[in-house]
């Protein structure tokens, strides 16, 4: 192989490396049977109607799958009323712990 040939295959193996690198997976459109699935701290994307407000920044939603509470802070949703049938799209971390399985929320979209 040719000094010329080694250094465009070393070149774009680095180049390639570093795109790899830099590049954070995606979270995954998941229903909420799947989402019960995963581990804690897995980052996973669902689109869910809300059912019921629990609490401040509390809420119980559905999909046809299952039910999963989800802890949204304020900030994520500013002056935004989530009312019963609103439905969402959260990007969130599953957090399991003895108490079960929910979904915190990082970013929250309402969906028409």
């Amino acid at each position: 192989m040719s000094f010329m040939k080694t250094l465009k295959v070393i070149g774009g193996a680095v180049a390639a490396s570093a795109v790899v690198a830099c590049s954070s997976p995606q979270p995954s459109m998941m229903n909420i049977s799947q989402v019960l699935l995963e581990p804690d701290g897995r980052e996973v994307v669902i689109n869910a109607q809300v059912i019921q407000r629990l609490d401040e920044g509390r809420f119980l939603v559905a999909d046809p799958t299952g039910q999963i509470n989800v802890e949204v802070d304020r900030e994520l949703l500013g002056e935004i009323e989530v009312l019963p049938g609103t439905n969402l799209r959260v990007v969130g971390e599953v957090d399991r712990d003895s108490a079960g399985t929910e979904l915190d929320a990082e970013r929250v979209q309402i969906l028409p």
